[in-house]
């Protein structure tokens, strides 16, 4: 059981998950990008070792989107992120192979665009569940059962904090339940910014 690259794929991923759920934790965006570096290195073994080499070229580009997200100034966040997305999607493009390649693709895009408004935290959560769900299904067809587990924590964890720190007024019957969720995770509170 131990000399099996699978078991040993998912015990990395669930490091790489560990450390993602605790950076989360932080209360500074600083911090929380600094502290997703290990995880997306870990994750980069994890999906090297599944034999899904585009998730952990996703990763790879992650970590380094992470690492100049942390030291540079505020001004040259934008020129980061758009460097990095182009150079995203033209090395994605260029290795993908299968339809669900693309997915990495379109989650991590959505999490670099979150990170020009990284102080606005509703939007940060919202933009948390969209980039999740590609993630969701290609680690669900890659076979990361880790990485599902954690897209699955990650949305379910981003609806809770909206809920507690949104105060959000959920429906007490069946009826009125979904409706109300939906409209809570739609409608955007006032953009203000956290210090």
């Amino acid at each position: 059981m131990f000399d099996n690259i699978f078991f040993w794929a998912q015990a990395i991923g669930f490091v790489a998950m560990s450390i993602r759920i605790i950076s989360w934790q932080l209360r500074n965006s600083r911090h929380i990008i600094f502290c997703g570096m290990p995880a997306g290195a870990l994750w980069t073994i994890h999906y090297l070792m599944l034999g899904a080499p585009l998730g952990a070229l996703m990763n790879v580009l992650a970590v380094l989107r992470d690492g100049a997200l942390s030291f540079i100034k505020e001004r040259h966040v934008l020129l980061v992120i758009f460097c990095f997305c182009g150079i995203m999607w033209l090395t994605g493009l260029y290795f993908s192979r299968f339809w669900y390649d693309l997915l990495p693709l379109i989650g991590n895009s959505i999490s670099a665009i979150s990170f020009i408004y990284r102080s606005n935290r509703p939007l940060i959560a919202r933009a948390a569940i969209l980039a999740n769900l590609p993630w969701l299904v290609y680690n669900f067809i890659v076979g990361s059962w880790i990485g599902v587990g954690s897209a699955t924590l990650m949305i379910i964890s981003s609806i809770i904090g909206m809920y507690r720190h949104e105060s959000w007024e959920i429906g007490n019957c069946y009826k009125s339940f979904v409706p109300s969720v939906t409209r809570a995770l739609l409608v955007f509170p006032s953009f203000r910014t956290y210090p």
